[in-house]
């Protein structure tokens, strides 16, 4: 069985390269702490992509045809709207504070992300506003005893319907394979501290795949590894929001007086 979102194809275009890429890419950004900490940046990115490109919405979000340039503008313009939050200014590498202590060498993060559904959410609502485009969420915070079917369900549930997903993973990391729409080779990979968009769910007879939209290409995933990494932690879950577009509400008329 297969779930997956319809017309992921219109998120195609091409890079700088002439490679073939898939929605936003956190890569593309101009400035080291955006690369660094934009993936929910980019998730909403692509977020609002799909939803006007499947649902045919006017071209107020990002003029057509897509290619890079636009994207990321499109892509720096929702990271101003929903900016991480930065703990210290750090445009290069080297700016990063690094110390070592007790024989351990530790590096400092110089930004905590969008560390949360919550900032995640507020974020798409201002970007709803400005774009006025109205949507509804839908959130899935799984509880300490949520099944592997109750993940699954939520998943299937809103891929049907061409709701796409953002998904936050926190602490509990995920082995990954990844590759780009232009090649085949898959990288292995850790999933942890990253939003991504799912796009695809693919059961199988021993497992169930999940396929994420990140860095421009697709990410494959187990979901069953997902959820037994999640279920066995008490902080710090996973999280999923779904999104749909909402029915913009009449315009109020104003009656003329006699």
């Amino acid at each position: 069985m297969k779930a997956f979102l319809k017309d992921l194809v219109k998120l195609t275009y091409n890079d700088a390269n002439g490679n073939i890429i898939i929605g936003g890419n956190q890569q593309h950004y101009d400035q080291y702490i955006r690369r660094y900490d934009g993936c929910g940046p980019i998730a909403a990115t692509n977020i609002w992509l799909y939803l006007m490109l499947h649902n045919h919405l006017p071209q107020n979000i990002i003029d057509l045809p897509l290619n890079q340039a636009k994207i990321k503008s499109l892509a720096d313009h929702i990271y101003q709207k929903m900016p991480p939050i930065h703990l210290y200014d750090c445009d290069d590498k080297n700016d990063m504070i690094d110390f070592d202590i007790f024989g351990q060498h530790i590096s400092v993060t110089p930004s905590l992300g969008t560390f949360s559904t919550t900032q995640f959410s507020d974020g798409m609502s201002q970007l709803a506003s400005t774009f006025e485009q109205p949507i509804i969420a839908y959130y899935f915070r799984p509880a300490f005893n949520d099944s592997l079917s109750d993940w699954r369900n939520f998943i299937v549930q809103h891929l049907n319907a061409n709701h796409p997903i953002a998904l936050l993973n926190t602490f509990n990391a995920v082995n990954i394979k990844f590759s780009q729409p232009f090649d085949d080779h898959l990288r292995d990979d850790i999933f942890k501290l990253h939003w991504v968009i799912i796009v695809e769910l693919e059961e199988t007879a021993g497992d169930i795949i999940l396929y994420l939209l990140s860095w421009g290409g697709i990410a494959q995933l187990s979901l069953t590894e997902l959820w037994q990494k999640n279920r066995d932690n008490l902080f710090f879950k996973g999280q999923m929001i779904a999104y749909q577009l909402a029915e913009k509400k009449p315009e109020k008329q104003i009656e003329s007086e006699h």
